[in-house]
């Protein structure tokens, strides 16, 4: 905040004044008006000082449950921020289920917007926003032809055979909603004293809602009906009961998951 001139002058007087009276009475005026001078300048001085301008961006690292990412944030306000974060995470594994060489991928790319709200101070806050998610896990089940031999493998409790080249399977993707709310916490406070460095620990959750589980079947693939022993082409509503059935611990625990527990830890500049 900028001080009128004639505002400035008139403080000068007053510490001068004043300065002078309280040395007069001790008998040594001559010298207490030139301390009053200088202590009238450095209070204008101090009064002139422009407020130095508080760090409002920050830009950093995170990991953990989300993932290995990045984010962003502004403080709107003295209690108000708004962030940008996003994170990727990957997992892929060979499952052996059946006879059928097996892979399953799990994949989390996601981004999010959310505003922190400090109730007091600037280490404790509440956190609430919106994660755009590609969440999903990628199943691809597969066997080849084998000369001379029957080429009939049992998956989800069903003989199956190839009808059509050298290789047959299953793909499935199970998949939760690209729209997911967060609510959480946070404390964040610097790693030394004056360094503009800061750690950060985030705990909420990502709700998800429910799963949704997309499987075809490839190359020809058929079944043997139990009812009939008749053979039968693999369709989109089979393939599915094939895979929940032959991945039922998965798929059970896939289907109770509806919401998704989130702790990132993370390192920022403040500038």
């Amino acid at each position: 905040m900028k001080v009128k001139r004639g505002n400035r002058i008139i403080a000068a007087a007053v510490i001068c004044m004043a300065g002078v009276a309280a040395e007069c009475k001790a008998g040594s005026a001559g010298e207490s008006f030139a301390g009053s001078i200088i202590a009238a300048s450095d209070a204008v001085e101090t009064v002139e000082q422009p407020r130095q301008q508080e760090a409002r961006w920050r830009v950093g690292m995170e990991a953990g449950t989300m993932g290995l990412g990045v984010s962003a944030g502004y403080q709107l306000s003295e209690q108000v921020r708004i962030r940008l974060r996003g994170a990727a995470l990957r997992h892929d594994s060979t499952e052996e289920w059946s006879s059928m060489n097996s892979r399953l991928k799990l994949q989390g790319n996601n981004a999010g917007i959310l505003l922190d709200y400090f109730p007091w101070g600037r280490h404790f806050y509440l956190c609430a926003g919106v994660t755009i998610s590609e969440s999903r896990a990628v199943y691809h089940a597969r066997f080849r032809q084998k000369p001379g031999l029957q080429n009939i493998v049992d998956f989800g409790g069903q003989d199956c055979k190839i009808t059509q080249g050298d290789e047959a399977g299953i793909r499935g993707s199970y998949s939760w909603n690209h729209l997911q709310p967060y609510i959480g916490i946070g404390y964040q406070d610097e790693l030394w004293e004056n360094s503009g460095l800061y750690y950060s620990i985030d705990i909420g959750i990502n709700i998800m809602g429910k799963g949704k589980l997309e499987a075809q079947s490839y190359g020809g693939l058929k079944y043997r009906d139990p009812e009939s022993y008749q053979w039968k082409a693999v369709t989109e509503g089979e393939a599915r009961q094939m895979l929940r059935r032959e991945g039922k611990d998965f798929f059970d625990l896939a289907d109770s998951l509806s919401i998704y527990p989130v702790l990132q830890l993370g390192v920022a500049v403040e500038f």
